[in-house]
């Protein structure tokens, strides 16, 4: 029997959309998603929590396939209903409630699951059931918001600014401290050195 590696975690999920504008608008409009870049007509690449939500054309991804030939990388051309979910916190419940039904979008089904934990369910433009579902469904191994922040910082340190003072003021506290002027990072012994 063949023994995978061990997943680290799930990086993207991908939806092939009807309208790249309109859909984009409602994930950041009514999920508060932010991009992190897109491409006129292919697609538009939102930052989900931890993880990106990509958005394609199918049409624009069709053709670009029968462009690259042998090379292209295996895609789906035709739109298709599907279902994804994002974790919320569990006292903001309530204000996605709120917020869902502020921005016109109707709430189909709300659900309380065995462990006491909540979903709510509504539709996005393309018709994919979207769900805000509290914590606690699933056995999944929990990272705490610090572990999050540190790594994410630290696989876009020296790329993305923003990652890197959030990163910055993360670590500040903490044994290890970063030094901003060579983006390097050094050991609470080094620090006190230099204060001392």
């Amino acid at each position: 029997m063949v023994v995978a590696p061990k997943i680290a975690t799930l990086v993207e999920t991908s939806l092939y959309v009807a309208n790249l504008e309109r859909s984009a608008r409602f994930y950041t409009k009514v999920l508060g998603l932010e991009i992190e870049s897109q491409l006129k007509g292919r697609h538009v690449f939102l930052i989900a929590g931890q993880s990106m939500l990509l958005l394609f054309d199918p049409k624009y991804l069709k053709h670009e396939h029968h462009e690259e030939g042998e090379k292209a990388l295996p895609q789906i051309y035709e739109l298709g209903k599907t279902h994804i979910a994002f974790e919320i916190d569990p006292k903001n419940y309530d204000e996605w409630k709120e917020t869902i039904r502020k921005t016109g979008v109707a709430i189909e089904a709300e659900k309380t699951w065995q462990k006491g934990n909540r979903s709510i369910y509504f539709r996005d433009p393309d018709g994919n059931v979207v769900e805000l579902i509290e914590p606690g469904s699933w056995p999944v191994p929990r990272r705490s918001q610090s572990s999050r922040m540190m790594t994410r910082g630290l696989v876009w340190m020296g790329v993305r600014t923003k990652e890197f003072a959030r990163m910055v003021k993360l670590l500040r506290d903490t044994w290890i401290r970063v030094d901003p002027c060579r983006r390097g990072v050094r050991s609470s012994s080094y620090w006190r050195r230099r204060q001392g």
